[in-house]
């Protein structure tokens, strides 16, 4: 197993970017994170978004096959989203 870094995986292989801008309309301002690990066929995503202050952390994390990483991505945008009071994005 080698762990991949993010200049060694492609962008279609980012699960991360679909939550951070995609789904959750993010920006520079916005306190969103995303990791995203691969090991043999699998992937797991732990996403999250911090109110501007750091009071509150709205986290999700999933696991699927590498081939569905893509559907992984937008499955924990839309989990993340829906779980967000309105006024942590601006």
């Amino acid at each position: 197993f080698k762990q991949k870094t993010a200049y060694e995986i492609r962008p279609r292989d980012w699960s991360s970017d679909v939550c951070s801008s995609d789904l959750l309309d993010g920006s520079c301002r916005t306190p969103i994170a995303g990791h995203a690990r691969v090991s043999g066929g699998a992937i797991a995503f732990r996403g999250m978004v911090l109110r501007t202050d750091g009071s509150e952390v709205f986290e999700v994390s999933d696991t699927a096959p590498l081939a569905d990483a893509e559907r992984l991505g937008v499955r924990a945008g839309h989990a993340l989203r829906d779980r967000l009071p309105p006024d942590v994005l601006p």
